[in-house]
């Protein structure tokens, strides 16, 4: 019965949770415990079936996850200067009067952001060697964390349909995004 193994996972959650407070570890209240345990079944991303692993590492049979910076995280001058560098290399001027207020100077650009293309192909390029230790998986399921869910799966939907399904391709196994639900 799925609610016994559920209340099972609460069991040895409520346990743990108490063991790390009897040794004076800082833990999550149990319940925000159970809020992220409900919240990781909602969005349906495989949990590692290897003890010595976390939970939700890849090479127990999990997911990979890429943080798409956008929004209110590209108001810092780092992030806005990390953007600005990405289009410079692909062939775009640098800005010339540096003391310019540099959010309004990356109008000068296609998006004010780095695209997601520039994500996928950093993704590619770090996971080439297709090493990978649960090789039964049909799906390489790739969490998205983003505050601007709507423009990444409007990116993800042109690059498709200018590519076809099977450009979304890593180590010959389709790929399945997942983002917050």
């Amino acid at each position: 019965n799925g609610d016994s193994s559920h209340a099972e996972e609460y069991s040895l959650v409520d346990y743990l949770n108490a063991v790390l407070n009897r040794a004076e570890v800082p833990t999550f209240q149990p319940w925000v415990v159970k809020d992220i345990s409900s919240y990781m079944q909602k969005i349906d991303l495989p949990q590692s079936s290897s003890a010595n692993q976390s939970l939700l590492h890849n090479a127990g049979g999990g997911y990979d996850a890429v943080h798409v910076r956008r929004g209110d995280s590209l108001t810092t001058d780092q992030s806005i200067l990390a953007t600005e560098e990405y289009w410079v290399q692909q062939g775009y001027p640098a800005r010339e009067n540096k003391t310019d207020n540099i959010a309004t100077s990356l109008s000068m650009y296609p998006t004010n952001f780095v695209p997601w293309m520039a994500y996928w192909e950093q993704f590619i390029a770090y996971n080439s060697n297709c090493n990978l230790q649960n090789d039964l998986m049909l799906v390489r399921k790739i969490y998205i964390a983003t505050d601007d869910i709507r423009t990444v799966k409007s990116e993800i939907a042109n690059l498709t349909s200018t590519n076809g399904p099977h450009f979304w391709t890593v180590c010959n196994k389709s790929v399945e995004f997942i983002f917050n639900p």
